[in-house]
């Protein structure tokens, strides 16, 4: 280096570094912002769920439906897979409070569905919903669930929601 290109860079200050970082970095920050801004959309999108309660009927599985659920509860999802002859129909609700839950219907055995739904969690207790008892389950990754069992049937409620929802779901089924 020459005498002359090292005293030029002895004068830089930290002022003069902090703004041509500004320089980069404030366009930047904008862009970012802006996607954020232009591509978000925080509501959830709304599925309509009787194509998959029809094609899980259709399939052989009697299925209960939720009726006269809270203001502000929207179904999210909605899939009914068959494999090997067993039915399983999914279909996911944002509860009125933000909640996330999921009503599961299923003839597969019951030792296997809770199984591959709530990892090796034990039943936690009884819970009788209008007349009818369903088992509480601690969830995976804390979630809860409420599981109605019967003969051909398997039900589950089980989801990121307070246990009101979940009970508020699983009595509104028919």
């Amino acid at each position: 280096m020459t005498g002359q290109s090292a005293s030029r860079l002895s004068d830089r200050r930290p002022r003069d570094l902090v703004l041509s970082l500004a320089v980069l970095l404030v366009p930047i920050l904008l862009v970012v912002l802006g996607f954020q801004y232009l591509g978000s959309d925080d509501k959830a999108k709304v599925v309509n769920p009787d194509a998959a309660f029809s094609q899980a009927r259709e399939a052989g599985l009697d299925t209960v439906r939720p009726g006269g659920l809270p203001a502000g509860w929207q179904s999210v999802s909605a899939v009914a897979q068959e494999e090997a002859g067993v039915m399983t129909l999914r279909v996911g609700y944002i509860t009125g409070s933000g909640g996330f839950l999921q009503l599961v219907e299923s003839n597969r055995d019951a030792e296997p569905l809770l199984r591959r739904e709530l990892g090796d969690g034990r039943p936690g207790g009884s819970v009788r919903i209008h007349g009818v008892s369903w088992q509480a389950y601690p969830g995976r990754d804390g979630e809860r669930a409420l599981v109605w069992l019967q003969p051909r049937r398997t039900v589950l409620v089980l989801g990121r929601a307070p246990m009101d929802e979940l009970s508020a779901m699983a009595g509104s089924l028919r």
